[in-house]
């Protein structure tokens, strides 16, 4: 396996974990109460673009050349960090609207 390909798995692992945790999370805001559901009900919408970004960035991973590869990895890279970093945020007002 090359470096790239090893990348490539290790990014759609990342990915398709980081929708599950979405998926997650939307069952969580639906099990929620009515204002926490309205309060979080933005950050999931943005989060799903996010995912959607991810993705996209990630298929245009396979279709570049070897030299555009690490510029294009660094854009997947990016989104799946700021997908995670949206995630945790979300995840965290979702539970202190319950313990509240």
């Amino acid at each position: 396996m090359t470096q790239e390909s090893e990348l490539l798995s290790a990014l759609r692992k990342e990915i398709d974990k980081l929708e599950t945790r979405l998926q997650e999370l939307r069952v969580k805001a639906k099990l929620g109460e009515m204002d926490v559901r309205e309060a979080i009900k933005p950050k999931i919408d943005e989060l799903e673009t996010d995912l959607k970004q991810a993705q996209k960035e990630f298929s245009r991973l396979n279709d570049v050349t070897s030299e555009a590869f690490d510029a294009a990895k660094l854009g997947v890279e990016n989104a799946v960090v700021e997908l995670s970093r949206g995630l945790e945020r979300t995840l965290d007002i979702l539970l202190k609207g319950r313990k509240e």
